[in-house]
């Protein structure tokens, strides 16, 4: 309103559009009503009450005053007229385009089918399938599908998977191809004619990158799908057997199942001091084993230092040795579960002392190994582990009797009062069995089964000793199905004077190889911090004499390896 008490009109321009030449064409006018400074709110109550209109006026309007043209805020877009989509268009019509929009603006040729690479002598001849009208009506089908998952169908519908029919036995399984494929073209949308991968390719002018492996994208996802379905299926397949395993030894006094594992290092001296870190410190191993026979489910750590044994088939299979001599009489069948470890578990120096020591033993007449999936390797004997170590949590450590006691006070009755404290052995270096000179005496055969397939040890998931077929190994290579049958004591075929058919050789437990024939000597510099150790009273007087004693090797030879390469079968 002005000075005078009349009402102003204030045209507002908040829909102006405007035509090529930059004219304005439409205008809104929008009448306006005095403004209460006292309640600025109710303002579209107040034009209500005012009677207050808006309205809108064109300039075509103004000249005429009868015609109306329709307004519109936005334009309609037609990305048709885009020149990318143009460019696209030309290149799906396999006609000459150029990328412009592409910061390099590079003239591309048209989309047409190339010469083959292919010679006149091609197995599957295909110049003579195929003219060069039909190879350029099949390149154009290809190029004018616009959607990119449309085109890998294309390829799909045309490319053939199948097994393969002949592998190489010298390669390992996991290098040997799984398929291979089959190119070829439909004539008259009806006959399928095979072709070469290179004129399968230079006739849809792709590469390798944008059209043959692009659609293995697809592929690869599948199979990584199917390998995770496989592990799936195959860690069912393990918890399957363990719990039938385990139900059966509770049931059947004559059977046994267990579980088997390495703890990991411990060391001697442990405590909180400063000066421990970093000092080099004895180790020590621990072979855990959980046997499931309710209520009580005996367990046992059989232990030893390094000074008395390594951390390979040889210190595992004397472990398994002084378990196994204490286990009841009535028992005849024991199933052993344990991780896929090749240089600890899973190798022919272990395969070879449970053969003899089933063909032996007075009352075992089956051993069992089963071993678990890679990465799936949860057992109940990890329990004892992790209480171990929550024992030692506030207890520190100077020799191996305190870790005896810390193992003996680690079970808990909580769960089940029935349950008796672990029983801890030591090992000495006088326990060791040289299992690798008893494998060479027992084992002359580990590659060869007796239907001719080749032994691959590190695909084992299941090998099976018994009494009645001495010098004979049962091996699967999953938790199911039949047998394979290994000959330990000869290849198959016809014998010969160099590798004649013969039997177990009778050895007696007195008379097995002993690995170690004094206590293992430590290094220099290991010596020497243990000796510092003893010096600034970290560790207890009454040890120093011990520590003092023990055999350094004269010269340092740096840390000794956990495992032997040559343990490790393929």
């Amino acid at each position: 309103m002005d000075s005078r008490g009349r009402f102003r009109i204030n045209p507002i321009l908040s829909s102006d559009s405007e035509d090529e030449t930059g004219n304005i064409i439409a205008t809104r006018a929008i009448i306006e009503t005095p403004i209460d400074p006292v309640s600025p709110v109710n303002r579209d109550r107040r034009v209500m009450e005012h009677n207050i209109t808006i309205t809108e006026t064109t300039d075509s309007e103004k000249g005429t005053g009868n015609k109306e043209k329709e307004i519109y805020r936005w334009k309609n877009t037609n990305q048709t007229n885009w020149k990318r989509n143009k460019e696209l268009e030309k290149k799906r019509k396999c006609l000459p385009f150029t990328f412009k929009f592409i910061k390099t603006g590079k003239f591309l040729a048209a989309k047409l089918p190339k010469s083959p690479k292919c010679s006149q002598n091609c197995r599957q001849k295909c110049s003579e399938k195929f003219t060069q009208n039909e190879r350029e009506k099949l390149c154009k089908s290809y190029w004018s599908i616009q959607d990119f998952k449309l085109q890998n169908e294309f390829l799909l519908k045309r490319i053939i998977i199948k097994p393969v029919q002949t592998t190489k036995k010298s390669e390992p399984i996991e290098k040997q191809r799984s398929s291979s494929r089959e190119y070829g073209f439909y004539k008259n949308k009806t006959v399928y004619e095979r072709v070469c991968k290179n004129y399968f390719m230079s006739t849809l002018c792709i590469s390798t990158g944008q059209g043959v492996d692009a659609w293995c994208i697809y592929k690869k996802w599948i199979i990584v799908a199917d390998k995770r379905l496989q592990t799936k299926l195959l860690e069912n397949r393990y918890k399957r057997s363990k719990e039938l395993d385990k139900k059966k030894s509770g049931e059947d006094e004559s059977y046994l199942c267990v579980t088997m594992d390495l703890q990991s290092l411990l060391q001697i001296p442990s405590t909180a001091d400063s000066l421990m870190y970093y000092s080099r410190k004895l180790n020590l191993y621990n072979l855990s084993i959980y046997e499931f026979k309710p209520p009580q489910n005996d367990a046992h750590c059989m232990i030893w230092t390094e000074i008395n044994g390594k951390r390979g088939s040889v210190e595992i299979a004397s472990a398994i040795h002084l378990w196994i001599k204490n286990l009841l009489e009535v028992l005849t069948h024991v199933t052993i579960y344990s991780d896929t470890c090749s240089g600890q578990n899973r190798n022919r120096y272990i395969a070879a002392f449970l053969l003899y020591l089933v063909h032996t033993h007075e009352t075992i007449k089956v051993l069992e190994q089963k071993y678990l999936e890679s990465g799936h390797s949860f057992m109940e004997v990890d329990s004892m582990h992790s209480a171990i170590e929550k024992e030692k949590m506030y207890t520190d450590t100077y020799s191996i009797i305190d870790w005896k006691g810390i193992m003996l006070r680690a079970r808990s009755k909580r769960q089940n009062k029935n349950v008796t404290p672990y029983n801890v052995t030591e090992l000495s270096y006088q326990d060791m069995i040289d299992v690798k000179a008893l494998a060479s005496k027992i084992i002359k055969n580990k590659t060869t089964a007796e239907n001719g397939e080749k032994v691959c040890w590190l695909n084992i998931k299941y090998l099976r000793y018994e009494k009645e077929l001495p010098g004979f190994i049962k091996y699967r290579y999953d938790y199911d199905g039949p047998y394979n049958l290994l000959n330990t004591l000869c290849k198959p075929g016809r014998p010969t004077r160099r590798t004649p058919n013969s039997e177990m050789p009778t050895i007696n437990t007195e008379d097995l190889p002993r690995a170690y024939k004094q206590c293992l000597p430590i290094t220099k510099q290991k010596k020497k911090d243990l000796l510092q150790l003893c010096k600034k009273n970290i560790i207890p007087k009454e040890l120093h004499g011990w520590y003092e004693s023990l055999l350094c090797s004269k010269e340092d030879q740096g840390p000794s390896r956990s495992t032997d390469s040559s343990e490790v079968d393929e």
